[in-house]
């Protein structure tokens, strides 16, 4: 039986800094990761894996580049239905 929720470890240095590519890893000691979700400023963004770390080039979605806070909400979700949602403010 599995009751622990999925772990998001960031590999972006959120500290007030301008970001432009976000990057994670997921881990799931249990069942495994089922599903992964990312949103900025409520706008789904698309991360890729390569190598186990998950990685969404700015430039590459909808948002543009204007200096401001911005909002990002991951949800991991695992194979037993737990679920991480983690939050992180950063300048884009």
């Amino acid at each position: 039986m599995d009751t622990v929720a999925p772990v998001v470890r960031w590999k972006t240095d959120f500290n007030g800094k301008k970001v432009s590519v976000l990057r994670c890893e997921l881990m799931d000691s249990g069942s495994g990761v089922k599903s992964f979700k990312a949103y900025v400023d409520g706008r789904f963004v698309l991360f890729t894996s390569y190598r186990g770390v998950w990685t969404c080039r700015l430039k590459e979605t909808p948002l543009r580049p204007e200096g401001k806070r911005r909002r990002l909400t991951v949800k991991v979700t695992d194979r037993c239905g737990n679920e991480t949602v983690d939050e992180k403010e950063f300048i884009y």
